[in-house]
Formats: structure tokens, sequence, C-alpha cells
């Protein structure tokens, strides 16, 4: 089962050549801020142009766009690096994006999965194009 964005972000990229940057429009989208916003913060912290975003910067650009890591999921080595990095953040059983869009509230939502990030607002996926339902969710942060 494929889950399709009802939020296409790419159509909000307003920087050319641009590439990986899904933190960018994740952080774009849940942080009801600009993609040039959004670009310069995680820029701010530490994400170099056309390249992914290491979990450090996610965290600290996050973090002060007022993002808060609710949830770290699964044993994957990913979701134990994060575990390790974070203090006092519950580290839950495994979840899939089908599963986690029928538990969570509404909401604002950045979700990390292996080499992605993509953004849930108010249960509506909002991301460049279509995921798998079965995609494993290592991450997720809250922004109120």
């Amino acid at each position: 089962m494929k889950v399709y964005p009802e939020i296409n972000t790419m159509k909000m990229r307003t920087v050319s050549r641009e590439t990986n940057d899904c933190t960018v429009r994740a952080l774009m989208a849940a942080a009801q801020m600009s993609y040039n916003e959004a670009h310069a913060l995680m820029a701010k912290h530490g994400r170099v142009f056309g390249k992914g975003t290491r979990h450090e910067t996610q965290v600290k650009a996050y973090s002060e766009a007022g993002g808060q890591l609710r949830a770290i999921f699964g044993t994957t080595k990913g979701a134990r690096y994060r575990a390790n990095m974070v203090e006092n953040v519950p580290h839950q059983k495994g979840i899939t994006l089908a599963k986690l869009l029928e538990e969570m509230p509404d909401g604002r939502f950045i979700c990390i999965m292996r080499g992605h990030a993509f953004a849930i607002i108010n249960r509506k996926l909002a991301d460049g194009g279509p995921l798998a339902g079965g995609t494993r969710i290592q991450a997720i942060y809250r922004f109120d």
C-alpha cells in the first residue's frame, strides 16, 4: 500500500538545483515557515547545500524552530544511534507509516525514516511523492 502526499512540498521549493533537501521541506511544512527560512536555519546548524542532513543538525535546527523529539521507534542502527544522542525521549516498539497515521493525533510532526524526512500535518502526509505504508519510522518530532 502506498501513502500519497496530500501536501506536495516539492512544489514549494524555491532554491534552484537543490537536492537532498527533505529535512528542509519537512521543517518548512511542520514549522510553518518559508522554504528560504527553513533552508537558512538548517544551514546555520551545519547542513551543506545539496547534501543530506546529519541527526545532530536535525536535532539542533528542529529544536530551534520549536520542535521536540517525542519518540524513537525500533531497534535499527539508526534508532539506537538517535536514542544514544538524546536523553529522556521514549524508545518505543517499531512502527510503520500506515500504523502511525492511524494512531497519531492532529498536529504538526516531522517523521524520520532511514534516509528521508517528511512532515505530517493533521494526519496528512506532506512530502514530494508517495511512500510505502510499510515504511519503518525511526523518530518523530512534534511542533506545537
